[in-house]
């Protein structure tokens, strides 16, 4: 394959796959957002919240900033705790 098709294909599956990253992140926000809600209405529909609602809630917050920031880098936040981070 002459080097000019084999960058045209090449183009081609880079955006296709910057597409996919794309719905991904939105179908993954999507249904943070929809369960979060959905958490808080149990809430309501309850009168009170108890300390696993406020941390499942806390849950779907960091959920939501970790796919806001594989939005904006393009890179996971690594967990420190797992090893020496300096």
């Amino acid at each position: 394959m002459p080097a000019k098709h084999f960058q045209k294909v090449e183009d081609l599956g880079n955006i296709m796959v910057d597409g996919f990253h794309l719905m991904g992140l939105f179908v993954i926000g999507a249904a943070i957002i929809w369960a979060s809600w959905a958490e808080v209405f149990r809430i309501i529909a309850e009168g009170h919240p108890g300390i696993k609602d406020i941390l499942l809630l806390f849950i779907y917050l960091e959920l939501g900033a970790m796919v806001g920031i594989y939005f904006k880098t393009k890179r996971l936040r690594h967990a420190c705790w797992l090893r020496h981070c300096r």
